[in-house]
């Protein structure tokens, strides 16, 4: 389906103004980033907002009397009357320029603010999250024990971070909710199909060979007794990557290890390729890609990230694939 022809809508609510006029905006949702971020650019003056509920105008007046740094954030786009949320969060930063520009984060914005001085000599990830994300609903798809933890003057924001970068859990927020797990163990709930050939712009996707990647990881485990467990898996003498557990067997190490190669290593796409605004793909999501001319390659793929651009050019989104999920 082509969205040439289609009008392109807006509806936006930043704390008490709620209008259908932007000039333009973008964002982006990545698996390897804790935040979903959105930039909204308003025009210089509307003729029509709703402000406290009540129809008014802003004309001649100065928009940034109604907002602040805080002010939640709901934005929905799509075309004629079909409308979908893209993004719900915060403004960030009010920018001093005109025409004016939000720089807007989603729940991440809160956690930031929080501050933690901890240390645990066990506890799960589950119980981490409800200690340093209290009032939140979680989904745990991996509640593994993560040993002795300390917090040492963090906010919930970088206790998040730590966990991405020493262990590969990733978080990411869906609304209110929060998702923690390895992205391997990841079960998407949608799953949408592409036609090379149907694509906005499929230029930025490239067929990779498993052959073609060197990689080697290396996995350890830090047992509670002092001692280390470390095992390698991969290719020798490629890039590498270490991951860190607590108190895993040399089994369960070997394991985590495989697993993670097999999201580097695969026969399959890796790049991005370019959609309309419909439908409105999510990190997390599926995406199957199909190729009439060389069916061999038709695969079906966890969505690593999602950037999406609503101006005078068009509404689109740049979708990048992670690891395959299916081959056919």
């Amino acid at each position: 389906m082509s969205f040439y022809y289609y009008n392109m809508v807006s509806h936006l609510k930043l704390g008490e103004i709620t209008t259908s006029s932007l000039t333009s905006s973008s964002g982006k949702s990545s698996l390897k980033e804790l935040s979903d971020t959105c930039t909204i650019t308003l025009p210089r003056a509307y003729r029509q907002a709703v402000i406290k509920g009540k129809k008014d105008t802003l004309e001649r007046k100065n928009i940034t009397d109604f907002l602040k740094v805080g002010d939640d954030v709901q934005l929905e786009l799509g075309y004629d009357e079909i409308l979908n949320k893209v993004f719900s969060g915060y403004i960030k930063k009010i920018s001093a320029d005109i025409p004016l520009v939000l720089e807007c984060e989603d729940e991440m914005y809160k956690l930031r603010k929080t501050n933690f001085t901890e240390s645990f000599k066990s506890i799960s990830l589950l119980q981490l999250l409800q200690k340093i994300a209290p009032g939140y609903s979680y989904e745990v798809i991996d509640d593994i024990p993560l040993g002795k933890f300390i917090i040492a003057n963090s906010s919930a924001f970088e206790t998040l971070e730590a966990l991405r970068n020493d262990y590969l859990l990733h978080s990411y927020f869906q609304g209110k909710k929060l998702i923690v797990g390895f992205p391997t163990d990841l079960k998407p709930q949608n799953n949408y199909t592409f036609n090379t050939k149907r694509m906005r712009s499929s230029e930025g996707l490239e067929f990779i060979k498993a052959d073609d990647v060197k990689i080697e990881i290396k996995a350890i485990s830090n047992n509670s007794n002092g001692t280390k467990t470390v095992v390698t898996v991969g290719d020798s003498g490629g890039s590498v990557q270490t991951l860190n557990f607590a108190n895993k067997s040399k089994t369960e190490l070997e394991n985590l290890a495989k697993k993670q190669l097999s999201t580097l290593k695969f026969d399959g796409y890796q790049g991005s390729f370019e959609i309309f605004g419909i439908p409105l793909v999510k990190v997390g999501d599926a995406v199957t890609i199909v190729d009439d001319e060389h069916s061999e390659r038709d695969g079906k793929y966890l969505v690593e990230s999602v950037e999406w651009s609503f101006d005078n050019g068009g509404y689109k989104q740049t979708i990048k694939p992670s690891y395959k999920l299916w081959k056919k």
